[in-house]
């Protein structure tokens, strides 16, 4: 392989959001990224979405996933049975091990975000900004900084996880903040 000097960074679904934060991360330590290719989306209002939405099967295991991984990074809440209710506080994180399949994990979750969180933090992260999940969610939001590279977005109408209209409105933000 040829070395041009030419960074790329790539992602699909939540891949693309960490291709603008890394994205966005290497700028602010200077490193010249040629392009991004990557999904642009407001977390913070994905996760208010698919905590309040109670018909789509899959946003419990979004939901699960970016809890955990901001507990990891961040540590924003104490015990996980302040957050999953019963049988999920105890059984959660062996559904994201890496040896089970999308489906496994799914399977392993009740159709709904309501169904998964306590009812005391379900209320609290839908109503409070300033837990400290929000806080952090809205420090990763990709779309409220100045890129220095092109970014090319793709997203589909179709999409019923992420709203198309939401990607919208986040392309129109980081459009406005680069003039």
């Amino acid at each position: 392989m040829r070395r041009d000097g030419k960074l790329f960074t790539f992602g699909f679904s939540q891949g693309g959001h960490a291709a603008l934060a890394l994205h966005r991360a290497l700028q602010n330590h200077h490193v010249h990224v040629t392009a991004t290719v990557g999904g642009v989306f407001d977390v913070e209002r994905f996760f208010l979405s698919a905590i309040a939405d109670r018909t789509t099967p899959t946003l419990p295991l979004y939901v699960s996933y970016i809890l955990l991984a901001y507990d990891d990074i961040y540590d924003v809440y104490g015990r996980r049975s302040d957050v999953f209710r019963q049988p999920y506080a105890s059984t959660i994180s062996s559904l994201f091990d890496m040896q089970h399949f999308f489906d496994d994990v799914l399977a392993g979750l009740p159709p709904t975000s309501r169904e998964l969180l306590t009812p005391s933090y379900h209320a609290t992260v839908s109503t409070n900004p300033n837990t400290p999940l929000r806080g952090r969610l809205r420090q990763n939001a990709v779309d409220q900084w100045r890129p220095a590279a092109p970014i090319r977005v793709y997203h589909s109408p179709e999409d019923e996880e992420v709203f198309f209209e939401d990607a919208l409105v986040s392309v129109a933000q980081a459009a406005k903040s680069r003039r």
